[in-house]
């Protein structure tokens, strides 16, 4: 078989063993360990406040948790920036909102 034409990717862990040996395998895969958690954790808890908007955030997070063929960077650490804009794009949301909103009088109730 010909490798050269082969459209399969190189586990994680390959990866993490061929950019440094046995020590790689172990710094990527607690990287790697790490962002699961934390993508699992802030899922659950978007899921359980209600927070629809973040849905493409927790199918990130799933696509992340099924993905241990990719690239480090594709996977991992790239997704991790779409979720940082995510999050960074729905603070700047919030802030302008409360922006305007803070210049408006309101009604007074009796």
């Amino acid at each position: 078989m010909d490798a050269r034409n082969s459209q399969s990717t190189p586990t994680i862990v390959a990866e993490g063993y061929y950019v440094g040996g046995w020590l790689g395998v172990i710094f990527w895969m607690s990287l790697y360990g790490a962002a699961i958690g934390l993508y699992s954790r802030e899922a659950i808890r978007l899921l359980r406040a209600g927070h629809i908007v973040f849905l493409p955030v927790v199918l990130i997070a799933l696509q992340v948790g099924q993905a241990a063929d990719g690239w480090i960077i594709g996977v991992v650490l790239g997704n991790g920036v779409v979720i940082a804009f995510a999050y960074a794009a729905t603070w700047a949301a919030q802030a302008a909102l409360r922006s305007l909103w803070s210049g408006t009088k309101r009604p007074q109730t009796a």
